[in-house]
């Protein structure tokens, strides 16, 4: 189940009514393949929620607040101090310039930071009908 997932104990879940999805195997770190529950749960942290699936855990496995849910909520993991810090969050924006629609990431604008014109993109604009 690793770091990615969420786990919760199986007993909260079903105490708030929070029924499985489904149930999926993952692999262990001795390898050892596991079936367990699977559902969506919402979950806050510093005002911040968000849905996300968590696998339903066994007596055995470690309850465990998963790197997807983390990032999902806007979140980045201080390994020196041991705690969640905000993050800036960026958003994919379609620049269009001379009928050909590119991809551009810009934390600031809708202009790409670095890249003046069309010309100086390190990949060819496609052009969409």
């Amino acid at each position: 189940m690793g770091a990615f997932y969420t786990v919760t104990p199986r007993a909260i879940p079903g105490k708030m009514g929070i029924l499985p999805r489904t149930t999926e195997t993952f692999e262990l770190a001795d390898g050892k393949a596991v079936r367990r529950p699977v559902g969506l749960v919402e979950i806050r942290i510093d005002g911040r929620d968000t849905i996300t699936e968590a696998v339903f855990g066994m007596k055995r496995d470690a309850a465990l607040l998963g790197v997807a849910t983390i990032e999902r909520m806007g979140f980045n993991i201080d390994p020196i101090r041991h705690r969640l810090v905000p993050i800036r969050k960026f958003l994919l924006h379609l620049l269009q310039a001379g009928g050909a629609v590119s991809p551009v990431i810009s934390p600031r604008t809708s202009r790409p930071a670095a890249l003046s014109s069309p010309r100086s993109w390190p990949w060819p604009p496609r052009r969409f009908p």
